[in-house]
């Protein structure tokens, strides 16, 4: 089926879920092809890269949808006929050309001094659209023929859609290679660690068939390591665990795992090996200390944790004003806490103990507090709370210095399914946060996205 094609944020952000193509960001013009050329090439270059990935080939039609800060007649008449000129007509995958049809979308617009171009890739067979953004500085060529000019405007969420979570399976090596979709492993939880020291993190995910780490590229999610299998357990109706990064050696990270089917392990992702953690207790990521993550209590049949919190060492710490079962706590500067409360609400509670509600509406079981945009307030991340056959929403919020309440900033239903787990940390080589988010689909394949801010 088709797949409606991702709108427009306010506050120049884009809800598309984009994959971010930079092979022309910021690169000196070609002087045998001209800007605008060399911008019809790097886009045409960046969508049949993406549909190699995605498997995608058919012929194509191209349009024009979307002009900011430019002259949209100017646009179509001198950038629309390069880019159709460069794809041929078609997308293709190796040497043959699909018979399916595609329709790839634009949004062009120029921001701070950047020509952008968002284009978003769909067809009958594609299951979410795929969206390609590339972006290119503004030459003198780009102004005259494109009808661009400088202006500083605020900077853009960019949500993308990186590829396939390659699936996870309860197989073993002796069990037969063909998995049937019973067999798949719901992911759990996730979280960014540094296995080989560089500054592109890898991406350790928590799922029913144990702890697997992957490396998320521009070019997809491949598998690093693992699964590292957690002790066979019954697992209840409410299928629940959580990750974190417990702490390092010589060996590299070591997780700590804990499930709602009563696992609670460290594991070693380098080794392969698991060793067994304080039981009956739930590692927060949001709350670290010089030893390591604190932890709650679980409750049984429930999405709901359990306080006093716990230190490493098993000291109980008092928090006045956060109510006595939580889905998520986190702890803010000073002595400020942040929480997702047993029905759902995101609350905080200040400095003065003052407990104020940060949305009218209810969220999912996790949020993360990061710093995004570089503006030192800080962004909280959180799935939106969706009845039974409804798509998750993710939602980006901004806490007000005070933390006595938020400003949505993005909002957007990703690809139609259920957002099965957070992380953020870099996962590329830039110096920005990323967040990543996977999302279950409705037949239990995950693909993974990646958010961040694009200056």
């Amino acid at each position: 089926m088709t797949s409606a094609r991702a709108p427009w944020l306010v506050l120049g952000c884009f809800a598309a879920a984009s994959v971010c193509a930079r092979a022309g960001d910021g690169a000196p013009a070609a002087v045998d092809r001209g800007s605008v050329q060399g911008f019809a090439d790097d886009i045409a270059t960046a969508v049949q890269a993406r549909a190699a990935v995605e498997g995608i080939a058919g012929a194509v039609r191209v349009s024009v949808e979307e002009v900011r800060g430019l002259d949209g007649a100017r646009v179509r008449a001198a950038l629309l006929p390069r880019l159709k000129k460069a794809l041929d007509g078609a997308i293709t995958t190796s040497t043959t050309t699909g018979r399916e049809p595609l329709f790839l979308t634009l949004a062009i617009s120029e921001e701070q001094g950047q020509l952008w171009a968002v284009a978003v890739l769909e067809g009958p067979r594609v299951t979410s659209p795929t969206t390609i953004v590339v972006r290119r500085s503004v030459d003198r060529e780009l102004e005259a023929a494109l009808g661009a000019t400088s202006r500083r405007t605020v900077g853009r969420l960019l949500l993308e859609r990186v590829g396939p979570l390659p699936p996870l399976t309860t197989q073993t090596p002796a069990a037969p290679s063909a998995a049937s979709p019973s067999s798949r492993c719901p992911v759990l939880d996730a979280v960014l660690v540094d296995l080989d020291g560089d500054p592109a993190h890898e991406l350790a995910v928590l799922s029913v068939c144990g702890v697997t780490v992957y490396r998320v590229a521009e070019a997809g999610v491949s598998v690093v390591s693992g699964p590292v299998a957690l002790p066979q357990r019954l697992w209840p109706r409410t299928t629940l665990g959580w990750l974190v990064l417990a702490g390092s050696t010589d060996a590299g990270p070591i997780l700590w795992a804990s499930t709602s089917a009563g696992h609670s392990h460290f594991v070693d992702v380098r080794g392969g090996r698991v060793a067994v953690a304080p039981p009956d207790r739930v590692p927060l990521r949001g709350v670290m200390g010089k030893d390591g993550p604190h932890a709650l209590h679980w409750r049984l049949g429930s999405p709901s944790l359990e306080l006093p919190l716990l230190t490493p060492g098993g000291v109980d710490v008092l928090v006045p004003g956060v109510p006595s079962r939580v889905r998520d706590l986190v702890r803010l500067p000073g002595d400020a806490w942040l929480f997702v409360a047993d029905d759902g609400t995101l609350a905080a509670r200040d400095e003065g103990g003052v407990v104020s509600t940060l949305s009218p509406e209810r969220c999912g079981d996790r949020v993360l507090a990061i710093e995004l945009d570089g503006d030192a307030d800080l962004e909280l991340i959180t799935s939106s709370a969706s009845s039974p056959g409804e798509p998750d929403q993710l939602v980006v919020r901004r806490l007000s210095p005070g933390h006595e309440s938020s400003t949505v900033l993005l909002k957007s239903p990703l690809g139609g399914g259920s957002i099965a787990a957070l992380a953020a940390g870099h996962a590329d080589f830039n110096a920005r946060v990323d967040v990543v988010v996977i999302e279950e689909l409705a037949g239990g394949d995950h693909v993974v996205w990646r958010l961040e801010h694009a200056p």
